[in-house]
């Protein structure tokens, strides 16, 4: 006998069954990138149907046959397991397809919702931002990851003229040159993992106004009389 879910009837084996697929187990799952998921749904049917898992990439698109090649394995049997999943992969929907010799259109289960999280990522090893003595200074620094990402440092890393928020904001008003910081460790965390970035700061001493340091000479034209091409020079300097 065999147990047709579709119908809410159970038939003898002898008897053609159109397949029934049951929703897929879970129902959505989240793995870390480079983790595995695995998806599992029950089929009946006699004769025994064909089974094909197929994905839907982003869940936004069309549902197409998966190869039966890595990351996948099990394509057609009623496990699917994906093994070494991507960041490419996040929000993909997975769903099992069965038919048999018996007329009728394929049937499909639910999908299935796979989520791919992504530990923090900064897009470069190391920065450098440039600040001068007397003024303010705010720069930022961010990575890619899943959730929300806060930032740290070592106590004391960015000196007495600047500090880091947890949001990734670095400011201050630097009083001196010689608090300029140079590759201080900025940890990135969220829930799946840690990130770091080399962070430094140059500190510019601070310009001053201009200062004339030679005034022009003067000049005396008698009344009546024409003074051609006077030559009138400045020269100033700054510290």
């Amino acid at each position: 006998y065999i147990a047709d879910q579709g119908n809410n009837t159970i038939r003898r084996a002898s008897t053609p069954v159109g397949p029934s697929v049951g929703n897929p187990t879970p129902a959505t799952q989240a793995v870390n990138v480079g983790g595995t998921a695995t998806i599992t749904a029950t089929v009946t049917g006699f004769p025994a149907p064909t089974l094909t898992w197929e994905r839907n990439p982003g869940g936004t698109g069309v549902f197409a046959a998966i190869p039966n090649a890595a990351p996948y394995s099990g394509v057609n049997t009623n496990t699917l397991t994906i093994t070494g999943a991507t960041l490419a992969m996040n929000n993909d929907t997975f769903r099992l397809s069965a038919t048999n010799s018996v007329a009728g259109p394929v049937v499909s289960s639910i999908p299935a919702i796979l989520t791919v999280n992504q530990p923090p990522t900064f897009s470069s090893g190391s920065v450098t931002f440039n600040a001068t003595v007397g003024q303010f200074s705010s720069f930022s620094v961010a990575a890619a990851g899943s959730g929300t990402i806060t930032y740290s440092a070592p106590a004391g890393a960015f000196g007495l003229g600047f500090s880091l928020a947890s949001n990734g904001t670095i400011s201050g008003t630097p009083t001196s040159t010689s608090e300029a910081v140079t590759n201080v460790t900025v940890t990135a965390t969220n829930t799946v993992g840690t990130g770091t970035q080399l962070v430094s700061i140059t500190v510019a001493p601070a310009s001053s106004n201009p200062v004339i340091t030679t005034h022009p000479t003067d000049f005396v034209v008698p009344v009546g009389q024409t003074f051609a091409n006077p030559a009138f020079s400045v020269n100033a300097s700054t510290s």
